[in-house]
Order: structure tokens, then sequence, then C-alpha cells
């Protein structure tokens, strides 16, 4: 800026044009070092926000974390060591709690005893399975196609529709327990896996994300599948 007042004082000769230009230049220079500045303090204000946003996710994130962490901790202390550190939660004295992330003389004592000698543990655990890969698998079946035709056809009472979806997926399970009960009897499903299985097969919950995930995919990206020959069940 200072070169090109200089400059324009030269070439104007002192004349009262020049020294009108000069001062015109002058004030360009001032309102271009003034925004410059401006500038610079918002991009350094932004990134203070930027980075104490980060801050306070990282703190929050280990606010989450600390349980977990703690848990998988007291999971290799001896039981000698989980007494003495958790007694007040576990009901037994009112000492205070000494909780650590390292156990003090790690062992996989607990582990042992879980996998080794307690058989109903794997009776739940391959109940669990034999109940919910199923389910999945029937959510997929049903689940999907109908979260791809709320997401991409439109087609009458779709609004309707899905909005009955959402209720149900809101009602509490005690609303519709009777009504569930009652269909299983007359299905002779009682006291058996697909008492569980068939309901959670036909649960409105996968339907409503699924549909949103689809309704996040670029139209761009469908329509070059449809040029690539891609049906809707490629698709």
């Amino acid at each position: 800026c200072s070169e090109n007042v200089y400059g324009s004082s030269d070439y104007s000769g002192g004349s009262a044009f020049g020294s009108s230009s000069v001062q015109r230049d002058g004030a360009l220079c001032e309102m271009a070092a003034r925004a410059g500045k401006e500038n610079k303090v918002r991009s350094i204000s932004k990134r203070t926000a930027g980075r104490i946003r980060v801050l306070v996710l990282i703190f929050i994130c280990l606010l989450v974390w600390i349980p977990f962490l703690l848990m998988t901790a007291a999971s290799f202390m001896p039981k000698d060591e989980l007494l003495w550190r958790y007694l007040s939660p576990l009901g037994i004295g009112k000492a205070p709690v000494r909780a650590a992330l390292l156990p003090s003389y790690p062992t996989l004592e607990a582990f042992g005893e879980l996998l080794l000698r307690s058989p109903g543990f794997f009776v739940m655990f391959w109940n669990s399975c034999i109940q919910v890969f199923p389910m999945l698998a029937g959510q997929l079946l049903v689940g999907a196609p109908a979260a791809w035709a709320f997401a991409r056809f439109d087609f009458p009472g779709k609004k309707g529709l899905f909005g009955l979806y959402v209720l149900l997926m809101v009602l509490p399970f005690q609303v519709t327990q009777v009504s569930h009960y009652l269909i299983l009897d007359r299905l002779g499903l009682l006291d058996s896996h697909l008492a569980l299985i068939v309901p959670g097969i036909w649960s409105t919950f996968p339907v409503y994300i699924m549909t949103r995930s689809f309704e996040a995919v670029p139209g761009a990206l469908l329509e070059a599948a449809y040029l690539d020959g891609a049906g809707e069940g490629k698709v």
C-alpha cells in the first residue's frame, strides 16, 4: 500500500488531484489492513471455538467410557481385591470406593469361572443366539423391502402408513402385551423360541431405522446403478 501511495504521489506531481488520490489510496489501504486484522481475529476465534468443542466432546466421551473401562478392569481383579475396592456398591460395609482403571493383581479367574465352571451361562448364550439370529434374518427379509418402499417409492397413503409405523414403534410394550399374548396363544407358539422370534421379525423399529438410512443414499448413485442395469433388488 505504501508503494502505491508514493507511486501515485510521484505520478501526480503534487497536484490537488494527486493529493486526493493519495488520501483515497491511503484510506483503502487502512480499510484493507483493518479487514485483514478482523479476518485474522475471526479465524483465530473460529479455531479456538473448534478446539474448545473438541475438548468438550473428548470430555463427554471419557465420561461415557469410564464406566466401561472400570467394569473391564474389575473383570480382571481377583475376588479379594474386587471386594476391597467396591464394598459399598456391593452392599458390604461402608468403606469408600477405591476405583481403579488397572487391577493391582490381574487374573483371569473370573473368566475361567464363567466359561469353564458355569454351564448355565452357555444355556443363556445359545438361547440368545437361537432367538437373535433368526430375528435379524427375518427383519432383513421383511423390514428391508418395506423400508425401501417408504424411502424411494410414492404411493397413496404413504405418509399415513409410515405415521402408523412410528406410532406402533413408540407404544410401550405394556399396551400391546395382552394382544401379543392372545395372538401367540391362538397360533400355539407359547413356551417356545418362536414366541419371541415372530414378534421381533415384524417389529416396526428396524423399518424406521432402515427407511432413514435409505433416504440418505444420494439419488445420483441410484441413477448410476439403474443405468448400469441394476434392478431394485440388486440396488
